[in-house]
């Protein structure tokens, strides 16, 4: 988020009360899936994917990196591998949407493979995201290192992300407030 721009956006997330940015997630997933069935093309799909990946990882990331910057560390190893699988996963679903539009029975074994391969690290990418997320929201709050199970519960709202953010908005805007 060093552009101009993304320290703006990530301020008027984090100010968001919580039902406001419940209706943002949630609007964002519906109108990804409402475009893929509207439009039931490979661009379309893709499309729908991203957006997808995007509503439901964005917010995680910029709450963990607006986290980092209230504590005032700069950064480091975590949030750069975040910030290296945010656009993974946003393109490993442009990828999949693309490939998966005609089912997978046209796909040959070695593709197919290679598909999992990708979707595997996808998968770790994402929660990946949603720990990086939970912890640092968990360790800003707490002034301090924090162990899984301090951050278990915060890490599952994440997880059931639409839902998850009418309790954590709560908590991202009393902590930044």
């Amino acid at each position: 988020m060093n552009a101009a721009g993304g320290g703006a956006l990530m301020e008027r997330v984090i100010n968001l009360d919580a039902f406001p940015a419940f209706l943002i997630v949630v609007g964002g997933l519906l109108l990804a899936g409402l475009l893929g069935v509207l439009v039931p093309d490979r661009f379309s799909l893709a499309v729908t994917n991203a957006t997808a990946a995007v509503v439901y990882l964005g917010w995680p990331l910029l709450v963990g990196m607006a986290a980092e910057k209230r504590a005032g560390r700069r950064g480091g190893r975590t949030r750069a591998v975040a910030s290296i699988c945010f656009p993974y996963v946003v393109g490993f679903h442009v990828v999949a949407g693309i490939l998966l539009m005609d089912g997978i029975d046209h796909l040959a074994k070695s593709t197919w493979i290679t598909f999992l391969v990708f979707w595997t690290f996808a998968v770790a990418a994402t929660l990946y995201l949603l720990w990086f997320g939970a912890r640092t929201l968990v360790a800003t709050e707490e002034k301090r290192s924090v162990r899984l199970d301090q951050y278990l519960g915060t890490l599952f709202e994440f997880l059931v992300l639409p839902i998850g953010v009418l309790f954590l908005q709560k908590r991202v805007r009393a902590l930044f407030s």
